[in-house]
């Protein structure tokens, strides 16, 4: 397929990924007349950095790099999110497939970070054990909807 924004236009192949910003008008259309599909997962930047802010801190999907990736695994991972969200799944499932999923985005696209984690900061004594705790319910009952 053939998509556009602006004045950029990228061919994708099949398992290619296409990653920027949706909130600028883009478009996409058969590069060689036949039949052609896609599937989309739309996060806006602001969703986007809500997202990651207790990860890695905020990043944006910058438009300045090239918006076609070529990456099986990362595109893999795409398609279990993206059949994780489509039917009635576990929200823990799909949850953790988005968290992991952006998270290997976000790292092989380092260049969108926009901040740094807080490294020095001290977790409190409650913090830890409610991580603890959370981690051994995990632990001891992963088939238990949670």
């Amino acid at each position: 397929m053939r998509v556009a924004r602006g004045s950029e236009h990228h061919t994708v192949t099949a398992g290619q990924l296409v990653v920027w910003d949706p909130g600028a008008a883009h478009r996409g259309w058969s590069a060689d007349g036949s039949a052609w599909d896609a599937r989309l997962l739309v996060i806006s930047n602001n969703d986007l950095r809500a997202l990651v802010a207790d990860q890695d801190g905020a990043s944006t999907l910058d438009a300045r790099h090239d918006p076609v990736l070529e990456d099986a695994v990362l595109a893999q991972r795409f398609r279990l999110l993206y059949d994780a969200l489509a039917v009635r799944s576990d929200r823990l499932e799909a949850d953790v497939l988005l968290s992991d999923w952006l998270d290997s985005l976000l790292s092989r696209r380092a260049p969108f970070r926009t901040r740094q984690p807080d490294a020095g900061r001290t977790r409190s004594r409650s913090e830890v054990q409610a991580v603890e705790r959370a981690c051994d319910v995990l632990r001891t009952a992963p088939a238990r909807r949670i």
